[in-house]
C-alpha cells in the first residue's frame, strides 16, 4: 500500500498533505527548500518566488564561493536611454572561516566602481571570457555563520549607451533578492523581466512582459541559484 501510494504521489496521480509530509521528513531538506514544496502543494508558489538552474554551462570563476547571500537589493538608473549607476545594498553570510574578500561581478561597460559600506576596493580581475570583478575587502574577517552588510555601487559613462538589459547572476544560493530598474527621461516601449543561460551572452531561456509604474518596475525572488536574472527593454 504504502509503495502504491509513493508511485502515486511521483506520477503526479494524486497527493495528499500527509504524503507530501512523509517526503519533507525522509529526505534532508533545507527550509527554503520545505517551504517551496508547500507553498507549491497549497497554490501559493508564484513564478518568480524560487529560480534555479538555468546556467548551462559555468564560466571559470577566479575562485570559490565562500559564502552565501542573505539578502540583496539591487537598483538600476537609466536616463536619458543610458544605464548611469547600478546600486546595491547587500548582506552576506560565511560559510566557513577566515571570509575577508567579496568578490563583486559588474558589468564590463562600468567606469568605476564605488564602496559606501562595508569594505574598501582591492583588485580588479578579467577571467571566463568576459567577465570582471573587482574585489571587496571586507572590514573585518568573517567566522562561519557570521554576516556582513555592504553597500557598493557600479557608475557608468557613456559607452553604456547601447545597453538595453542588465543582469544579475546567482551561483551558490542567494535568498531575499529585490531588484528594480528606473527610466528617467527617455521611456522605453516596452520591458521584460528575463531569466538568462549565461552571465553576458545569449537570448533569454524565459521571459515575461511586465509594466512600467512610474517610469519604474521591480521584481522580488525569494531564492535563486545557478542562475541570471534581470531586465531587459527596447526603445
Amino acid at each position: 500500500m504504502l509503495k502504491d501510494r509513493v508511485g502515486r504521489a511521483l506520477t503526479g496521480q494524486s497527493l495528499s498533505y500527509e504524503t507530501l509530509t512523509w517526503f519533507l521528513e525522509a529526505f534532508e531538506m533545507t527550509d527554503t527548500d520545505r517551504r517551496h514544496l508547500r507553498e507549491v502543494y497549497e497554490g501559493r508558489h508564484t513564478p518568480t518566488s524560487e529560480i534555479a538552474h538555468t546556467l548551462r554551462s559555468r564560466r571559470e570563476m577566479i575562485r570559490g564561493q565562500r559564502h552565501r547571500t542573505i539578502n540583496l537589493v539591487e537598483r538600476y538608473d537609466v536616463t536619458d536611454g543610458r544605464l548611469s549607476v547600478r546600486r546595491t545594498v547587500h548582506t552576506i553570510r560565511a560559510i566557513e572561516d577566515g571570509v575577508d574578500i567579496y568578490l563583486f561581478n559588474h558589468e564590463p561597460e562600468a567606469s568605476r566602481i564605488e564602496v559606501a559600506y562595508g569594505g574598501q576596493l582591492g583588485q580588479s580581475h578579467e577571467y571566463g571570457r568576459g567577465l570582471r570583478s573587482v574585489e571587496i575587502e571586507l572590514d573585518r574577517p568573517l567566522q562561519k555563520d557570521e554576516t556582513a552588510a555592504l553597500e557598493y555601487c557600479a557608475v557608468f559613462d557613456r559607452r553604456s549607451a547601447g545597453l538595453t538589459e542588465v543582469r544579475r547572476a546567482a551561483f551558490a544560493r542567494a535568498e531575499n533578492v529585490d531588484m528594480a530598474v528606473a527610466f528617467t527621461g527617455r521611456v522605453p516601449r516596452r520591458v521584460w523581466w528575463c531569466v538568462w543561460a549565461d552571465h553576458l551572452d545569449g537570448s533569454p531561456v524565459d521571459e515575461k512582459p511586465i509594466e512600467l509604474v512610474n517610469s519604474a518596475t521591480r521584481r522580488f525572488v525569494r531564492s535563486m541559484e545557478n542562475t541570471v536574472v534581470g531586465f531587459r527593454w527596447v526603445w
